[in-house]
């Protein structure tokens, strides 16, 4: 409640300084503007951790009635892509048009908003989307640490009004609102998703103590890697001692045939350098890695551990993401600890395969 305070308290400080320089009538508008925002993005704050999407929707309603605007638009940000999509839509709208919007940086007038990180107002027709045209809009930057969330818009003021300085600084304060909103819902999600990430590690590691036979353990391994990361495709490969090769021996997400195929000398390509060095490659853009080698066309980002055992290579674990920047240092941390668990299990396996024979 405390930290609640203090953030109100700062948000009326930006008010007093923005409302400097107005006149008595303009300072009470923006003043009865700004008490009813906060009442409105007050609501959204309470659901923000529950449920992200009604507060993005309760951010553009908002936005619609305190500044009597026929819609308002959030986009979002989409780091895979670069891309802004919209979130959250409010008003007069045709959900048909809205559905594939994507807009690029530096694309249209909330693409350079985008870009330049600043608020802007055209007070002239401007085109959003294929048969999406707006008599006139204002947009801000939703932006947390200098780091671009999205864009709120809010076009068309009705009763034949026009949109004015003060719109658009009450519309780059409801855009700070949704930006601290935003980051409390990722950390949220975060400390969610890292419990449900480690309670699933706990589980994953009962279960390969459960088995002895070698090739259902290794399938296990490759299947858990696969979820724990939200990967696309995810391989193990076990280095042959003789011939220094590493071979595919379980995975998920790949073409059939792709165990005879790929044969890797250790020290080739992101998993045999891995294997060489004994160090992980978290590697978000393959393409830009000298050292990769294709297995899939469709693959962008590659995350690489080691398995040792007593002090000794035995392979690699690997999963693939056909996004972008797929892959985060907490998921180098799980997979490490995945990687240590599964080097005990599959050696327990093979002794044990060793003793049956």
């Amino acid at each position: 409640m405390g930290k609640m305070k203090f953030f109100f308290s700062s948000i009326f400080k930006k008010t007093d300084s923005l409302s400097e320089g107005m006149a008595e009538h303009e300072r009470d508008y923006f003043y009865n503007a700004h008490t009813t925002m906060l009442l409105e993005i007050g609501k959204a704050m309470k659901s923000s951790f529950t449920d992200p999407d009604q507060t993005m929707n309760l951010i553009t309603s908002s936005v619609t009635l305190i500044l009597n605007t026929e819609r308002s638009l959030l986009f979002l940000n989409d780091k895979n892509t670069n891309q802004l999509n919209i979130a959250s839509a409010s008003g007069i709208i045709n959900p048909d048009i809205l559905k594939n919007i994507s807009i690029n940086f530096g694309e249209g007038f909330i693409g350079k908003i985008a870009e330049s990180k600043e608020p802007r107002m055209e007070h002239n027709k401007v085109k959003i989307a294929e048969n999406f045209e707006v008599s006139e809009i204002i947009g801000a930057p939703i932006i947390y640490q200098d780091e671009l969330f999205g864009v709120l818009t809010a076009d068309s003021k009705r009763a034949g009004k026009k949109f004015n300085e003060n719109d658009l600084k009450l519309l780059s304060i409801l855009a700070n609102l949704a930006a601290i909103d935003i980051e409390s819902s990722n950390i949220h999600k975060a400390m969610k998703q890292r419990n449900e990430r480690l309670t699933a590690l706990c589980d994953i590691s009962r279960a390969m103590t459960s088995t002895l036979e070698l090739q259902k353990l290794l399938d296990l391994i490759v299947d858990k890697a696969l979820a724990l990361t939200n990967a696309t495709s995810s391989s193990i490969m076990l280095i042959d001692e003789e011939t220094q090769i590493l071979n595919i021996m379980a995975f998920r997400g790949l073409q059939e045939g792709t165990s005879e195929r790929v044969k890797l000398k250790v020290g080739e390509g992101i998993t045999g350098t891995v294997a060489k060095t004994g160090k992980p490659i978290l590697e978000n853009n393959v393409r830009k890695n000298p050292h990769y080698v294709e297995v899939a066309k469709e693959i962008s980002s590659e995350l690489a551990v080691p398995m040792f055992y007593e002090g000794k290579i035995m392979g690699v674990i690997n999963v693939d993401s056909i996004h972008l920047n797929a892959f985060t240092e907490e998921d180098l941390e799980l997979m490490t600890t995945l990687s240590n668990h599964a080097s005990v299990a599959i050696n327990n396996a093979k002794l044990f395969e060793k003793m049956s024979k």
